[in-house]
């Protein structure tokens, strides 16, 4: 329930309203009318906002109706939905009307044999009277209890013994509401009797006799004390304890005109014998769920379209792309053919070329002849030469023989004319390292006369290496 209440009270016809902010009444008001049933009760609501200034959206209505009864009924020791199945059975047999019946439950004193509920059962078709009459005036029934539920409440503020049986009696209205039980707030017997002890004491006293004596017989125990709650309860003890034989005392409750009404919101909701149901106490935040849970779809689903779109138009344009990228792709590949093969034909031109121009052999025996032109003597006749190659190397092979002297008055001088050839083949610019020379000993040590015939003994042998 919500902090903010507008708490009513129908006791009889007796209507009384109050507008309660976190246990507090802001406003009350009483009906100076006696409202005799429940048709048109918006318009009693309507007075009662506006007569409190109440602007609470949830009702609280505590409840004395003739039609509204009291049971306590023995219960198997189960529990859940088989518990409920088997009460609704009882409310079915125990109602006194016809059609489907809104009913609660409490715990209750076991009975000499096993355990017990206290229930509540009133005609469905009076509590949905209420519940169109708030509806009407947009507001929402969230508890519906009887003056049992709350006088039952007063148990726990007496001053008893554990195990001690009293009976509590509070005039509601022109009716008289008892329960009789323990300390802990349960009963074993609650009525609402006909009568009141400002009015009718001896009969009143009567019933409440007949009441003890049927607790007692039921629960086993024996009633011990009585407490009276209400106008006039210190008036009449002292005769209803004569009539009673039994100790009657004040309830210690502070009681106050709007006390039925302010009940309505103080009394604690865990087992307060409530008449609406908890699926109607939830429809709103069901509705507000369903609503917030529709919302919510539908923003997903206007979500999902715009993604959907959204997505659809990026994957057209990524298709669009595609295609673009493929025709280039294809383009690509047209000219990556094309350059492939021009550079293979690249690669075996530079393939040719490096043959013609790492492979060809370097021109070295021309340019070798060109400077023996030079390097060999005049006095020498070069009758051999070969130029080989070998790997990384040049190997010459150099044969000749000393020309006769044209003037015999100049002598050729052999060694010396053999020297100078060795000196310019090692020191020119191919700088042949000479790894044999040999030439006869005698012609290097004698020169040669005109007259002297050509022997072979005039031949020389030059072997070496140019790199």
């Amino acid at each position: 329930m919500d902090n903010t209440l507008l708490c009513v009270s129908w006791l009889n016809g007796q209507v009384k309203a109050a507008s309660v902010d976190r246990g507090s009444a802001k406003g009350t008001w009483e009906r100076p009318a006696v409202v005799a049933d429940f048709t048109g009760f918006s318009g009693v609501l309507a007075e009662a906002v506006e007569q409190t200034k109440s602007d609470a959206k949830q009702v609280a209505m505590v409840l004395a109706h003739p039609r509204l009864s009291h049971q306590v009924v023995e219960v198997p020791p189960t529990k859940g939905w088989t518990l409920q199945r088997f009460l609704l059975r009882r409310v079915q047999h125990l109602k006194t009307f016809d059609g489907e019946a809104a009913w609660a439950s409490q715990p209750a004193m076991p009975t000499k044999n096993t355990n017990a509920l206290a229930l509540h059962v009133f005609p469905k078709s009076v509590a949905d009277q209420l519940t169109g009459a708030c509806e009407e005036l947009d507001l929402q029934l969230v508890r519906l209890v009887s003056t049992t539920a709350v006088l039952g409440s007063q148990l726990k503020e007496l001053p008893l013994e554990k195990d001690e049986l009293a009976l509590v009696a509070a005039e509601t209205g022109t009716t008289t509401t008892v329960v009789i039980g323990q300390k802990d707030g349960r009963v074993c017997l609650g009525r609402v009797l006909r009568g009141r002890w400002n009015q009718q004491l001896d009969p009143l006293a009567i019933d409440l006799t007949r009441t003890i004596g049927f607790a007692e017989q039921e629960s086993g125990l024996v009633v011990r004390s009585v407490w009276l709650f209400g106008p006039g309860a210190q008036t009449h003890a002292p005769a209803l304890q004569d009539s009673l034989h039994l100790p009657v005392k004040l309830s210690p409750v502070e009681y106050s005109p709007f006390y039925w009404t302010e009940q309505a919101a103080k009394l604690p909701e865990k087992d307060d014998g409530n008449l609406v149901s908890l699926e109607s106490r939830q429809a709103p935040q069901r509705r507000r769920l369903v609503t917030a849970t529709g919302l919510i779809l539908l923003s997903l689903f206007i979500a999902s379209l715009v993604t959907t779109g959204f997505i659809e138009l990026f994957r057209k344009g990524e298709k669009k792309a595609i295609a673009k990228q493929q025709i280039e792709l294809n383009i690509l590949q047209t000219n990556r053919v094309d350059w492939q093969k021009r550079y293979d034909e690249l690669a075996r031109k530079k393939d040719l070329t490096r043959i013609v121009s790492d492979e060809r052999p370097p021109p070295l025996p021309a340019w070798f002849l060109g400077f023996l032109s030079d390097a060999v003597p005049d006095d020498l006749l070069l009758t051999e030469c070969r130029v080989t190659r070998t790997n990384d190397a040049w190997s010459v092979l150099l044969a000749g023989a000393v020309q006769p002297p044209t003037d015999a008055s100049h002598p050729v001088m052999v060694g010396q004319v053999f020297a100078t050839l060795t000196n310019n083949l090692s020191s020119g610019p191919f700088h042949l390292k000479i790894s044999r020379s040999t030439m006869s000993d005698a012609l290097a040590a004698t020169p040669l006369a005109p007259s002297i015939p050509k022997r072979t003994t005039n031949m020389f042998l030059i072997e070496g290496v140019i790199r």
